[in-house]
């Protein structure tokens, strides 16, 4: 007996397959880097050889000799003031203008709360002389100290 044929819409792959765009463009960007590794190596390589760098005493004797040299540049630097550099506008100046603005709101809201206060108390005023005007109309009639029974 013979193994029977696969069916032929299941095809089985056998052997290597073609790699795919992806995998093609990281192989290609892993070699850009590894290009650009060795060519930085090799240029070090030929410039240790051209002109050794110094090792030793000399070597630390020479950097803080460029380091002393680069700050006395920056400490004789042309002074350049923050007026220059900011623009026109002064600091102390945008400090009053926002101390201004503050004080403003501050008046606004003091304000209007008075004259919320005001409307209150005068409600409240009218309030009382209604109930006042009520107490005297009751009493000129005696309504309430005759209709209780109270003698």
């Amino acid at each position: 007996m013979r193994p029977s044929a696969p069916p032929s819409d299941i095809r089985a792959r056998v052997g290597p397959s073609a790699p795919s765009q992806e995998d093609l463009a990281h192989y290609a960007s892993q070699l850009r880097k590894k290009d650009a590794k060795d060519f930085r190596q090799y240029n070090e390589m030929v410039l240790e050889e051209l002109v050794p760098k110094e090792t030793g005493r000399e070597a630390r004797i020479d950097k803080r000799r460029a380091q002393n040299e680069s700050r006395r540049d920056r400490a004789t630097s042309p002074e350049i003031r923050d007026k220059d550099l900011l623009g026109s506008s002064d600091f102390h100046e945008m400090m009053a203008r926002r101390r201004q603005q503050k004080a403003a709101k501050q008046e606004e809201k003091r304000s209007a709360a008075e004259t919320k206060i005001a409307a209150y108390q005068e409600k409240e005023r009218d309030k009382i002389a209604a109930l006042l005007s009520l107490a005297k109309a009751s009493k000129s009639q005696d309504a309430l100290w005759q209709s209780g029974g109270h003698q």
